[in-house]
């Protein structure tokens, strides 16, 4: 299960002035090809949220360009997992 936020104002030189906020639970490994084509490429910065921190390919996901993975050792719920996707972001 994913779910897909975006931060207005957070860009990185050349790309767009967005971030995005991804809430990762129990996420399947093909999504972090997506990640990679699709969500790194279009955005300044993209925040990896793992609510409860179960992503079996961390390594992979920490080798992303633009991206801040944040484990969280347990399932807080979508709203707080948003939350500090953004207090991340900011604090960067």
């Amino acid at each position: 299960k994913i779910i897909i936020g975006f931060i207005k104002g957070a860009g990185v030189s050349g790309k767009s002035s967005c971030a995005a906020v991804v809430v990762l639970y129990h996420p399947e490994e093909s999504f972090i090809d997506y990640l990679q084509s699709i969500l790194v490429s279009e955005f300044g910065i993209v925040v990896l949220v793992d609510n409860g921190g179960t992503c079996r390919d961390r390594a992979k996901l920490d080798s992303l360009e633009n991206t801040l993975y944040v484990p969280l050792e347990e399932n807080v719920g979508i709203a707080s997992a948003f939350n500090i996707g953004c207090k991340k972001n900011n604090s960067k």
